[in-house]
């Protein structure tokens, strides 16, 4: 509540309207009903938005991105679910200085002394044990965990249910793939894909694509 008696509305700008952006906005809607403060959403994307997913929900479409403004009182989240998506964005807005918000969801587990970059989100059950470090507009999905002092580059995506063991280091961009497996101590290079269900017994490569188990890479390379 303000100092004047009236209840603070805290207002989130989305740079993008797809499913991610329907998430987040899950995420908010959770954080209200465990007590935190109201919020309402602005939405800004570029083409044709298809805002069905937030009917009767408290978000407003704005406009394309190149709209966005650095205005006081704004929390900015890129809405993209992969690292490309986010990094294309966050270039695309890079000039115009916004205040970016970090998203944690109630039933997240975040360890003593853990970071969480800027823009960055952590999703229902994530789990970070103590010390992990956390980047700039990375995700952390739903049921997914984070062993002890590893560390998330920023950009990187780590999909439900995967599991990254302890002293681990994931790269800048990197995407670990849906219940995927990586063993303590391993290096994930930078943009590098760790591939759905995959298990990662050694430190892969940037730019590289593995999959299977034992994780091997691939004849492509990530893009």
């Amino acid at each position: 509540m303000d100092e004047d008696g009236t209840d603070s509305v805290a207002t989130f700008a989305f740079l993008g309207t797809a499913g991610h952006a329907s998430d987040l906005l899950g995420i908010i809607e959770a954080i209200e009903r465990s007590g935190g403060p109201t919020a309402v959403v602005e939405l800004f994307a570029d083409g044709s938005a298809d805002l069905s997913r937030f009917v009767n929900r408290r978000a407003r479409y704005v406009g394309p991105i190149d709209e966005a403004k650095n205005r006081a009182g704004l929390l900015w989240i890129i809405a993209a679910g992969y690292s490309k998506s986010r990094i294309e964005i966050e270039s695309q807005v890079a000039a115009k200085n916004l205040a970016f918000a970090t998203l944690v969801h109630p039933s997240a587990t975040i360890g003593t002394g853990s970071e969480i970059g800027a823009g960055s989100v952590v999703f229902a059950q994530a789990a970070l044990s103590p010390l992990v470090r956390v980047g700039e507009h990375a995700v952390v999905s739903q049921g997914a965990s984070i062993g002890h002092d590893t560390h998330i580059g920023a950009f990187a995506t780590v999909m439900p249910m995967a599991a990254v063991s302890g002293d681990c280091w994931v790269g800048d961009g990197a995407l670990i793939g849906a219940g995927a497996t990586v063993l303590e101590k391993v290096r994930i290079g930078r943009n590098a894909v760790v591939g759905a269900g995959a298990v990662v017994l050694t430190d892969v490569a940037a730019d590289t694509v593995v999959v299977g188990s034992p994780a091997r890479p691939t004849n492509g390379r990530a893009e």
